[in-house]
């Protein structure tokens, strides 16, 4: 990651942003970013992510939440899940908010 990429930590909250339009096809997620077009795909685990962001969650609590709901490492789970939030983030797909 480029350091002066914006990036998240685990007391961030993060929801989604205004302007993303989401429309389910055959189970999967597609995203629309109104602001510059771009379309980006979710299936899986990220669909579930996505639908956890309709309110602000600490980062936090959404991998407390995805760890006992699959019964995963959290470690790993965190690894993951902080990759794909920066990802959203990164895109302007998410919103955060850093909270000490």
């Amino acid at each position: 990651m480029n350091s002066s990429s914006p990036s998240l930590s685990r007391t961030s909250n993060v929801w989604q942003s205004v302007g993303v339009v989401a429309q389910e096809v055959d189970g999967d997620l597609v995203l629309l970013n109104s602001r510059d077009g771009a379309h980006y795909g979710l299936t899986g685990i990220s669909v579930e992510i996505w639908e956890m962001l309709i309110t602000p969650i600490s980062v936090e609590r959404l991998y407390a939440k995805l760890a006992k709901r699959f019964a995963v490492d959290e470690v790993q789970c965190e690894l993951d899940v902080m990759e794909f939030l920066n990802d959203l983030y990164r895109q302007g797909l998410i919103c955060a908010e850093e909270v000490e």
